[in-house]
Formats: structure tokens, C-alpha cells, sequence
């Protein structure tokens, strides 16, 4: 059943055809979307899921990653060549979603590196870690949490401007019954 809901035709075929097909995507969702073709070549055995996390893993690295590893200005894959990630950094503060892209991060460098055991992933993971996860604030205390990581000239860690609350018990709850 779950062969029906792999993003072969218009994601995953592609990537594992070399084609970047990542430009003005969601950049968290679609590298969250790895972790499916992960799963289908841990599962299938099928090569093309592997080319298709080497070759995606070589169009973040290549085209869309900031020097700190953090990738997906204004939460958008950009095109490569027009200079849009350069452009960036004086166009927009938000420039990684550092918690959510973080954890993408790690999840497609784990499965390659079991996967190929090749380093690079480890140095890629690493680069991220240090760089987002690490380089993050803490959060406030108030309700107030770092979020994206501002690589303009002119910036200076703040927090996300709205709170994030604590679901309610009773949720769980509700959620637990229905």
C-alpha cells in the first residue's frame, strides 16, 4: 500500500535522474520527503531510491546551501544560477527554519550514511549541527523560541515574534477518545 503514495512520478524519479526539480519547493517538506524514499530503498531494495537521496543530498549541497550548512531562504528552494541564495542574505532574515530543517538534515545525512558509509553525510550533519541546533538560543521561558537562523549582514539572534503555547491536556485527551 504504501508504493501509492511514494513521490516517484514528480519527485523522486526525477531527483534520481540528476533533473533539480528542488527550485520553489517547500525546502523543509520536500527534504522531509527523503525520508521516504529512504524507507522505499531500505524496504525495496530498489537502486533508484538511493540515487535519488545521493543526487538530492548533491543538489542541497551544491546549490542551495549557506556556508553553515542551513539551506531554504523564506522556507523556498532557490534556482541555481540566477544568484537568489546570494541575494538573499540582504533580502530576507529568514533564511533557515534551523529547529524543523535541522531535523530534516540530520534524518537524510543518518540514512545515507548507513546507507553508503561515506563521510561526507557525517560532515554534513556535523556542519548543521554545530551551525543551526548548536548555534540556536535557548529558548525563552515565556513561550518565545529561536527559529530561523538570519544570515544578513545586519543581523542578531532574536526569537520567533509569536509564542508558541502548550497544548492543553485536555487535547490529548479529546484526541485519545474520539
Amino acid at each position: 500500500m504504501a508504493r501509492k503514495y511514494l513521490l516517484n512520478a514528480e519527485y523522486f524519479d526525477p531527483l534520481a535522474r540528476g533533473m533539480n526539480v528542488l527550485p520553489g519547493k517547500h525546502a523543509y517538506s520536500h527534504v522531509m520527503a527523503l525520508s521516504s524514499a529512504a524507507k522505499a530503498y531500505e524496504t525495496l531494495h530498489a537502486p533508484e531510491y538511493l540515487q535519488t537521496l545521493c543526487n538530492a543530498w548533491d543538489m542541497l549541497a551544491n546549490t542551495q546551501e549557506f556556508s553553515s550548512g542551513g539551506w531554504g531562504p523564506k522556507e523556498k528552494f532557490v534556482t541555481p544560477g540566477r544568484g537568489e541564495l546570494g541575494m538573499s542574505l540582504v533580502e530576507t532574515h529568514d533564511h533557515f527554519e534551523t529547529p524543523c530543517g535541522c531535523y530534516a538534515h540530520f534524518k537524510l545525512a543518518r540514512y545515507l550514511l548507513r546507507f553508503t558509509g561515506e563521510v561526507r553525510y557525517g560532515d554534513g550533519l556535523e556542519r548543521v549541527l554545530y551551525n543551526g541546533v548548536l548555534g540556536a538560543k535557548d529558548p525563552s521561558g515565556d513561550g518565545h523560541f529561536f527559529y530561523y537562523s538570519d544570515y544578513h549582514p545586519a543581523a542578531h539572534k532574536t526569537y520567533y515574534p509569536q509564542k508558541w503555547r502548550a497544548v492543553p491536556a485536555r487535547w490529548f485527551r479529546t484526541c485519545l477518545i474520539t
